[in-house]
Formats: structure tokens, sequence, C-alpha cells
């Protein structure tokens, strides 16, 4: 935390959210392997903290 200014989890967290979005951006990968391969225990999981860090769901994210 003192490097990062971030609990552990959120820095994991924040992490797997960035993968999430170059996964998004630069492939076709279905959001649930995407979900299933950064290691989100849900796909419901993984699309509320996607949204809430965001701002927009996974999907719509991927269409823009």
């Amino acid at each position: 935390k003192r490097y990062t200014g971030k609990s552990p989890r959120q820095y994991l967290l924040d992490y797997r959210l960035e993968k999430a979005v170059y996964l998004l951006k630069k492939t076709d990968t279905p959001i649930s392997e995407i979900t299933a391969r950064l290691g989100f225990s849900t796909p419901e999981y993984f699309s509320k903290a996607f949204k809430k860090k965001m701002g927009q769901a996974p999907l719509h994210f991927r269409n823009l």
C-alpha cells in the first residue's frame, strides 16, 4: 500500500480491469472467457466492477 496508495485487493482489481480493457479492445475473445481468464468469480461481478471503474458495461465499451 505504501508504494501504490491502494490496498492489495484494489491494486489487483485495477490490474485485472486494465487487462480487460486491452482484451476487449484488441481481441475478439468472448467476455465470458475474459472473465475466467482474469480470475473474476462470475461474469456479473466482472461486469459490475468494470462498469464502476469505466462508466459503461464491457460489451458497450468493446463496441465503441
